[in-house]
C-alpha cells in the first residue's frame, strides 16, 4: 500500500532525546543546494494541567503521541525556500497548531475565511466521511496550508454517543472541501511530512486528487524516490528513466525566472 512504503523510509527519522523530527528535517535540508531561509520555531512546552484543562473544555481525549508532542513544544513551524535565477520560492512548510488553536470549526464562518461546520457538511458515497449535519464526528484542525487545505484530527462519535471522544484519525480537508483519510495517527502524519520535506501540497500525493504538474516537478527535484513510486502506481510499466524524460526541468526553471509561479518574491539586489 501507499503507506507501507513509508514504514521503512521513515525508520531513520525517529525522534531522539536531544532532537526532534523537525531538526532531523532541517539537517537534511541544509545539505540540499539552492535551499535557503530555513526557519524552525518550536513553542514552549505546555504542562499536563494545560492538557487536562483542554480535554475537559473540548470533551475530547488527545491521542498519546499528540500529548507528548505538546509536552515537548506547544506547536511548531518549519519553513524553507528555494532559490533559482534570483527568484525565491517558498516551497516548504510543516506546521502544527498551538494547543490553544486546536479547537473545533465554528458553526459560523470566521473572519479568517476558515470554513464553518455548515460548509463542511458533505457526504461521501464510499464509506465514512466526516459530516456535521449528522453530528457523527468532531473535527479539530491541526494546520492550514493555502496550497492544499486543512489537516484535521477527526473524532468519530463512539457507539451510544458516549463521551469524551477518544479515537481519532488524520484527515485532509482539501480546497474543494472534500475529505481524504491521510493516516491513522499523529506520529504517522509528522513522519509523512518529514519524508516529503514539508513540500507544500504533499498531502495530495496520498489522495485521489494527486499532485499538480508543477509540484510533480518539485517532487522529482527534492524527493525523487517518492515521485517514482507515485508514477509506478499510476503506470506500472513506466521505467525511472521514462519518468525523468517526462519532466523538462530546464523549462520549469525558465518559468521561475519569469516570475510566473505563485507564492514567490524576488530577492533584493
Amino acid at each position: 500500500t501507499t503507506h507501507a512504503y513509508f514504514r521503512w523510509a521513515l525508520f531513520g527519522m525517529q525522534c531522539k532525546k536531544s532532537r526532534t523530527i523537525f531538526t532531523e528535517v532541517v539537517e537534511v535540508l541544509e545539505t540540499q543546494p539552492g535551499i535557503r531561509d530555513i526557519e524552525l520555531k518550536e513553542g514552549i512546552p505546555v504542562t499536563i494541567s494545560h492538557l487536562d484543562s483542554w480535554e475537559k473544555v473540548n470533551d475530547c481525549s488527545l491521542p498519546e503521541d499528540l500529548k507528548q508532542f505538546y509536552l515537548a513544544h506547544d506547536g511548531a513551524t518549519l519553513n524553507w525556500s528555494y532559490t533559482c535565477n534570483d527568484v525565491i520560492l517558498r516551497l516548504g512548510l510543516i506546521h502544527v497548531n498551538q494547543l490553544a488553536k486546536l479547537r473545533p470549526f465554528s458553526v459560523e464562518p470566521r473572519a479568517s475565511g476558515e470554513p464553518s461546520a455548515v460548509d463542511l457538511d458533505v457526504k461521501d458515497t464510499e464509506g465514512f466521511s466526516p459530516s456535521f449535519g449528522g453530528h457523527n464526528c468532531r473535527v479539530l484542525p491541526l494546520n492550514y496550508c493555502s496550497t492544499c487545505g486543512h489537516v484535521c484530527l477527526v473524532y468519530r462519535i463512539p457507539e451510544g454517543g458516549a463521551s469524551p471522544f477518544e479515537h481519532c484519525n488524520i484527515w485532509l480537508l482539501d480546497l474543494s472541501l472534500s475529505w481524504h483519510l491521510l493516516c491513522r495517527t499523529f506520529s504517522d502524519y509528522l513522519r509523512l511530512a518529514a519524508v516529503h520535506l514539508g513540500l507544500r501540497q504533499w498531502p495530495y500525493a496520498l489522495t485521489s486528487v494527486g499532485l499538480s504538474p508543477l509540484y510533480q516537478k518539485w517532487f522529482h527535484l527534492f524527493v525523487p524516490k517518492r515521485y517514482e513510486l507515485d508514477c509506478s502506481k499510476s503506470n506500472p510499466t513506466l521505467q525511472p528513466e521514462e519518468i525523468n524524460n517526462m519532466l523538462d526541468v530546464t523549462k520549469l526553471l525558465e518559468i521561475q525566472s519569469k516570475g510566473t509561479l505563485p507564492n514567490h518574491h524576488r530577492s533584493a539586489k
